[in-house]
């Protein structure tokens, strides 16, 4: 894949995952089913590596219920044919306001038809919320 065609591919997947997580009534479940692996594994500041979509989600419900997230791409490298490396700088808000700020590098994996986290980890930059 080209650069260009990565960056778009980075891109749209962010722009539905910003989408989904920012829905008021969003099914976090189905979330992780569509965006996540059993494997997965998250490496979230302050905290321990969480592994698989069951945990990924309670981790999620528990520490971040009401953030919104906006991303912008900073990078992409491919990583081989079916998978690549995204990092995006990450604002988080709650009731409209700034609470944190991130740098988040993921890596990506086209699974059965789709692509998925295989892993990723970001750090915290300005928290006004404790995790």
């Amino acid at each position: 894949m080209d650069q260009i065609s990565l960056e778009k591919l980075a891109i749209s997947n962010h722009e539905e995952i910003n989408r989904r997580w920012n829905d008021p009534n969003k099914d976090w479940e189905k979330l992780m089913d569509d965006f996540y692996t059993d494997e997965t594994v998250i490496h979230p500041p302050r905290n321990p590596p969480v592994t698989g979509k069951k945990d990924i989600c309670e981790f999620f419900r528990k520490n971040f219920p009401k953030m919104k997230i906006q991303m912008s791409l900073r990078e992409a490298r491919s990583l081989g044919v079916d998978s690549y490396l995204g990092i995006f700088n990450i604002v988080g808000t709650i009731d409209d306001k700034e609470v944190d700020r991130f740098i988040k590098y993921e890596i990506w994996s086209k699974q059965t038809g789709s692509w998925k986290f295989s892993s990723y980890i970001w750090n915290s930059i300005n928290a006004k919320v404790d995790y």
